[in-house]
């Protein structure tokens, strides 16, 4: 099993695990929508921060085996952490999880990654401005209610900060270690 899937894996599994064994279609008695929102956010975040450690660093920055490279596919080295957050966001999605989740940057090095409907611009406000809180709050997207919640991602190692203050892409170049970079932006279906 691949690393990638390996994480949608203990996502999907921490969703269902939080739900009581149910499919995640409605939160349960007893399971708030930001409790879901927590524990989902403490897996990703998890799982980021080890592919960071174990991978990226490591045989990146560290040994040398296998440099990070924006077109890591073509390369066929291994992708930035970012990169690798997107790819298992993409990959959740596409095995049906009920939840989604994306990175979002008031200054991203990837376009993909500026926040899009006004409760993500909000979200990423609050998130920037108070970075040891989390952002919770409801969006209507058609028909569909949806629980929202927003984590801070900090800029927690000398690499982050070099990166983002030095990529050809930066649109910002002053970070310093525990600065906001962006959030984890989460997405949980309400039921009517």
């Amino acid at each position: 099993m691949s690393i990638i899937r390996y994480s949608v894996y203990l996502s999907i599994m921490c969703s269902v695990l939080a739900c009581n064994g149910e499919k995640v279609d409605k939160v349960q008695a007893g399971v708030s929508y930001q409790t879901l929102a927590d524990s989902l956010h403490i897996v990703l975040a998890s799982d980021r921060k080890a592919y960071e450690d174990i991978i990226f660093d490591r045989l990146g920055r560290v040994e040398r085996v296998l440099l990070p490279h924006t077109n890591w596919k073509e390369e066929k080295t291994v992708p930035f952490p970012s990169q690798f957050f997107a790819e298992a966001s993409q990959l959740t999605e596409e095995m049906g999880a009920k939840f989604s989740y994306v990175l979002i940057s008031k200054y991203p090095l990837n376009k993909q990654n500026k926040p899009i409907t006004e409760e993500e611009k909000r979200a990423l406000d609050f998130v920037y401005s108070n970075p040891k809180k989390n952002y919770y709050g409801e969006e209507i997207i058609g028909k569909q209610t949806y629980f929202t919640a927003a984590y801070a991602e900090t800029a927690y190692a000398r690499p982050c900060v070099t990166c983002h203050n030095n990529h050809d892409k930066a649109s910002k170049y002053d970070y310093s270690t525990g600065h906001v970079i962006g959030a984890i932006f989460l997405r949980i279906p309400m039921e009517s």
